[in-house]
């Protein structure tokens, strides 16, 4: 009988085996020794243990274990250590293939308007997500079904998380080397954005303004559609208060009528 261990990986707890364990610790050793500085291999070491975690869960098939063959398949599926540093590009238009994968549908919460649900779109099919953005527009005030649609995918597509998400929502493989890039390429943009010129920052404020105004735009039409409904239903009840109000006066009329002949008959018989 082996030995086995509790671990927690990416915020996971599992029961990992002895022998398992001892390959595991020496993997995720041999990573962390060919990354950066300090700052660098937190980030990547916190993704890459949050993505074994996502495997594990994937491949153990409801046991409880985790066995050397679990380790030994994620690896495969990570890829070894080596891949990182300069001789992980030597292999050019062969290793970019491999990076590829199928794309997996989510909501893109980085690009979002309100849910993500339209950059999640743009993510899974490589079309700008301004087109669906406009499509849903379009839909809403001109059918009134785009709210309805969105929502419905709002509920169904799940909010992209991970790195590993992310990288599978634009159909890159989430190994240990398109995590790296991944990775560095947020750092060179924060880089970049520190040290940006001025023109670069008012764009991007200009931008984040137009998002604002967007979504203040939104905000403002289900308030202004809150209200007209508010006031539909009260005229709805108003009416059926009056239609209430006619139809006692009516009753209460023609039962008088009839009240009225009754005795008129009953005197012509004296």
């Amino acid at each position: 009988m082996n030995t086995t261990k509790n671990i927690s990986l990416g915020g996971y707890a599992f029961i990992i085996e002895e022998d398992a364990y001892e390959r595991l610790k020496k993997y995720l050793t041999a990573v962390e020794s060919r990354l950066g500085s300090e700052s660098e291999t937190k980030e990547i070491m916190a993704d890459v243990e949050s993505r074994i975690a996502e495997i594990f869960r994937e491949t153990l098939n409801g046991r409880e274990v985790i066995s050397l063959t679990e380790v030994e398949t994620m690896i495969s599926r990570m890829g070894e250590p080596e891949v990182f540093g300069p001789s992980s590009e030597k292999n050019g238009e062969q290793e970019t293939t491999r990076d590829t994968t199928e794309r997996k549908l989510f909501r893109d919460t980085e690009n979002k308007i309100l849910g993500g649900v339209c950059g999640g779109l743009g993510a899974f099919t490589g079309i700008d997500p301004i087109w669906f953005r406009i499509g849903f527009a379009i839909a809403f005030f001109g059918f009134g079904t785009g709210i309805l649609l969105y929502l419905i995918l709002w509920v169904l597509m799940p909010a992209a998380k991970t790195r590993a998400q992310k990288l599978q929502m634009r159909g890159k493989r989430p190994d240990l080397k398109n995590l790296e890039k991944s990775i560095m390429s947020e750092l060179e943009q924060i880089g970049a954005g520190i040290s940006g010129s001025e023109t670069e920052r008012k764009i991007k404020e200009g931008a984040d303004s137009v998002t604002r105004t967007v979504s203040s735009l939104f905000s403002q039409v289900f308030q202004a559609i809150g209200k007209v409904f508010h006031f539909l239903l009260k005229g709805l009840a108003l009416l059926l208060a009056l239609g209430c109000l006619v139809f006692l006066v009516a009753l209460t009329s023609m039962l008088l009528t009839e009240s009225s002949g009754i005795v008129l008959e009953d005197e012509g018989l004296f």
